[in-house]
């Protein structure tokens, strides 16, 4: 498998790895967890599926009025085997596999998330960050693999992510954990500055079911969503557990190297 881009920028876009009824059954997932939360709320019929304005409408309005039952919303769906259904479904983990120069059995998964990003949000907006700032998994991030899957057209109106190419060369200690300010604010470990100064930024463009795959290492950040509708993505991990610089190898090396002795 030939990827120059990956190799050399750090990310890649794959078309279509998303079906079409896979995005149509995850829309009306979501929105039967909806129903039975706030069935008062979310009553009609949502034609548009995920670009419907009266979905976005909904959703938008139940976060701002109700914080926690949005979020019960987010964490029940993320906790639901549907997202682990569709990964494998449509061969995500086959494709990190190839991609990884491993076999798919031995590959590992981590928090596959569908993201809700309204209009204008602060409180889970996220600064510069890198996602191996938060695994630690691997000694050597190109280990690991992000998948960010929009499940509509993402451009710079909507907020799709924002990286720096080139930046999946830099890693060790080179974030600071920035604290939460709220309840209901994410905690963040972000790139010190003299770092990003290094590398120019790039907004990029994703067609829905597309998939943007990066090395956990790369410099990004999730872009403002200026629109007036939600903005829909999948989120999921995949990293290599046969690895000599597996956290979990790493912690118990001098115990298998004995054992190996004799």
């Amino acid at each position: 498998m030939k990827l120059k881009n990956l190799d050399k920028k750090g990310y890649e876009i794959f078309k279509n790895k998303i079906s079409s009824r896979s995005n149509r059954d995850l829309f009306d997932a979501l929105n039967s967890f909806c129903k039975f939360y706030s069935p008062g709320l979310f009553r009609k019929k949502y034609r548009k599926k995920w670009l419907d304005a009266e979905f976005s409408n909904d959703l938008i309005y139940l976060r701002k009025k109700n914080k926690k039952v949005f979020a019960a919303i987010y964490d029940s769906l993320a906790r639901s085997s549907l997202l682990y259904n569709l990964c494998y479904t449509n061969d995500l983990h086959k494709l990190a596999a190839k991609i990884l120069k491993t076999n798919d059995k031995h590959l590992g998964i981590r928090d596959p998330k569908l993201r809700m990003d309204v209009p204008k949000d602060k409180r889970n907006s996220y600064g510069w960050h890198q996602d191996s700032a938060y695994s630690n998994l691997h000694e050597d991030p190109k280990n690991e693999l992000v998948f960010w899957i929009p499940l509509i057209n993402t451009n710079a109106k909507n907020g799709t992510l924002i990286i720096k190419p080139k930046s999946h060369e830099i890693y060790g200690n080179i974030s600071y954990l920035k604290r939460k300010d709220g309840k209901f604010m994410s905690q963040q470990y972000i790139i010190k500055n003299r770092y990003l100064k290094k590398f120019k930024s790039k907004s990029v463009n994703v067609l829905a079911n597309s998939a943007l795959v990066t090395f956990a290492n790369l410099f990004h950040k999730s872009g403002v969503n200026s629109s007036k509708k939600v903005r829909f993505t999948i989120l999921v991990r995949f990293y290599k557990i046969l690895s000599k610089d597996f956290k979990h190898y790493r912690e118990n090396s001098k115990y298998i190297n004995s054992l190996n002795k004799k």
